[in-house]
């Protein structure tokens, strides 16, 4: 890992490779298999989106 994690509490790290998905819906369909908010799902990678 490039960073050490820091704070408190449980943390899971997850290394997920997605193919034809939105990456908010998996974090969405993580949030809910995990039962927590979305809001607590973080994720790195994210492409920018561009409109050219």
């Amino acid at each position: 890992m490039a960073f050490e994690p820091e704070g408190s509490g449980d943390h899971v790290y997850l290394y997920i490779r997605k193919t034809g998905e939105n990456t908010d819906w998996v974090a969405r369909q993580l949030a809910h298999f995990c039962q927590v908010s979305p809001r607590e799902v973080g994720y790195a990678g994210k492409r920018p989106s561009c409109s050219d």
